[in-house]
């Protein structure tokens, strides 16, 4: 169940850059950038809805699964740190595809791509496993830490104890926000 929340994250949080491509396509984009409104705002706007989003579906799903399967998760306060820590890392993911993509039928693909590939190598339908390189690798996904954290928190874990996957999940996000920051931004080429 973890792991598909990961996983549906990461389509959930899309919905705010998919939006902004949209808007940019009908041309509401620039009515909103006549207005005495930054273009920073609008984004920004874009992105709190998308984290939202993210954190809203995520704690229904885990609220949802642990009534009807039974399963506990552990301390709220820890899961509520996981989840807003994998959903930060999601979001910045939105900023590198907004810079990447010209339409939103691109972006649908390209957040489709990275949900399974994340999904996939983090864990969300069977445990994966690498030595070496591909381990840390592997370690390096949001999806899997978010996994990792939540079997963490569930067998009696703390907020110290989560510290790792926690780390590596804001890292992701900081790493993703620079990416996006560093490229071209191949929309606005268009």
């Amino acid at each position: 169940m973890a792991g598909q929340a990961g996983l549906f994250l990461m389509f959930t949080v899309g919905f705010g850059v998919l939006g902004l491509l949209a808007e940019r396509e009908q041309g509401t984009l620039a009515r909103l950038r006549s207005m005495p409104v930054t273009g920073v705002t609008v984004i920004t706007a874009k992105a709190c809805t998308g984290f939202i989003l993210g954190v809203v579906a995520t704690t229904v799903l885990l609220t949802a699964g642990s009534q009807l399967f039974g399963v506990s998760f552990g301390s709220p306060l820890v899961v509520a740190a996981l989840i807003l820590s994998v959903v930060t890392a999601a979001t910045s993911l939105t900023f590198v595809v907004a810079r990447l993509v010209r339409t939103a039928e691109q972006a649908n693909v390209a957040q489709s791509i990275l949900a399974m590939v994340l999904g996939i190598a983090g864990g969300a339908f069977f445990p994966v496993q690498g030595t070496g390189f591909a381990a840390t690798l592997l370690d390096l996904n949001p999806i899997g830490a978010f996994i990792r954290g939540l079997g963490i928190s569930a067998g009696g874990g703390s907020l110290g104890d989560v510290a790792g996957p926690v780390a590596v999940m804001l890292v992701f996000a900081a790493a993703g926000l620079l990416l996006s920051r560093l490229m071209p931004d191949r929309g606005a080429q268009a």
